[in-house]
């Protein structure tokens, strides 16, 4: 298998607040199976995103999390 990424990353920091994010692409293919298989090549994309707060400054930080794949995207 061959794969391929690619990442972008960002992020915010201020007043104890701060947003990261990533969004990648991935591109698969050249696999090794023991038998036939549906597709030669695969590319899926998508993104994290983590979001925070601290509510007591330097000890209590509340945060959220999120992330998506949109997959099996097939290309030649």
């Amino acid at each position: 298998m061959s794969p391929t990424a690619l990442a972008i990353d960002w992020g915010v920091k201020w007043r104890g607040f701060s947003f990261n994010g990533q969004y990648f692409f991935r591109w698969l293919n050249n696999f090794r199976a023991d038998g036939p298989i549906p597709v030669p090549s695969t590319f899926d994309h998508g993104f994290e995103t983590v979001v925070s707060q601290f509510v007591v400054p330097k000890k209590w930080e509340l945060y959220g999390h999120t992330s998506f794949v949109l997959a099996n995207s097939q290309f030649l």
